[in-house]
């Protein structure tokens, strides 16, 4: 049991890169190609050593931006947010993005976080939106609070308020993905699952995390004609081990669909 202990908590600091394609009806023919770097649930106080591994699997990749989906502290009562943020810097400074890193909070995140991650380098969406503009096209991407731990009416509204065109969505769970779908969202980004950590063989999770939506737990999915995408995370949370499930970066390249 020492072994396999010993093992499993090897592979936690091995990370996957996950190339994913998406071809997106709404998106304008301008934007055809138009990549996302992906991260989620770094919780890098807890296995601080995944980030140098991150940063090697980082190099030479290059996006239009970057998004992390949530969880950059293990608890908001055992963190303190500039030591996690000073963790997360050279990870945030290895990101060979175009247009920006941005981010969202998660459950274990305190507000006091944005700060901090702004200081780095990040933009922080906060029940808010911000339009990505390429010259020839542009897209909205909005960005809600955790859904257990600070959602309330103001991120409601942010859901229901984002301008038309077309909008990706970052929240750090999928289980609000169905009321997305019905507001139109074209994407939907999230975490939190860790893709379960430890899976069967196949990559099913024994564990999700998730009160609703359990089948959107890990990798792409797709509700009506809004695409999806729950990132496996760098971190671990509970025991420091991955069976079946290693950490990941995605990338994400979206593509257009002729008339």
């Amino acid at each position: 049991m020492s072994g396999i202990s010993r093992l499993a908590g090897r592979r936690a600091l091995k990370i996957s890169l996950s190339e994913i394609e998406f071809s997106c009806p709404g998106l304008p023919r301008d934007l055809d190609g138009f990549t996302i770097l992906h991260l989620s649930d770094p919780h890098l106080e807890a296995t601080p050593a995944v980030a140098a591994q991150a940063i090697e699997c980082l190099t030479g990749l290059t996006a239009d931006i970057a998004v992390l989906t949530g969880d950059f502290q293990i608890g908001e009562r055992r963190s303190d947010p500039a030591r996690s943020a000073a963790l997360l810097q050279p990870l945030v400074a290895a990101m060979n993005v175009r247009a920006g890193v941005y981010g969202v909070l998660g459950n274990h995140d305190s507000w006091r976080m944005v700060a901090p991650l702004e200081s780095i380098g990040m933009r922080m969406l906060v029940n808010e939106h911000v339009t990505i503009d390429t010259g020839a096209a542009a897209l909205h991407l909005v960005g809600l609070d955790d859904i257990h731990a600070f959602y309330t009416e103001h991120a409601d509204q942010a859901l229901r308020a984002a301008p038309d065109g077309f909008r990706i969505l970052l929240v750090h769970t999928p289980e609000i993905a169905g009321a997305a779908a019905d507001s139109g969202y074209d994407l939907y980004l999230a975490g939190h699952t860790h893709g379960g950590q430890i899976c069967l063989p196949s990559g099913r999770p024994i564990l999700t995390a998730l009160d609703v939506n359990r089948r959107l737990a890990s990798g792409r999915w797709r509700i009506g004609a809004m695409h999806g995408y729950t990132n496996r995370g760098l971190g671990i949370g509970g025991l420091p081990i991955r069976i079946n499930c290693p950490a990941e970066i995605a990338l994400l390249r979206l593509r257009s669909v002729p008339d």
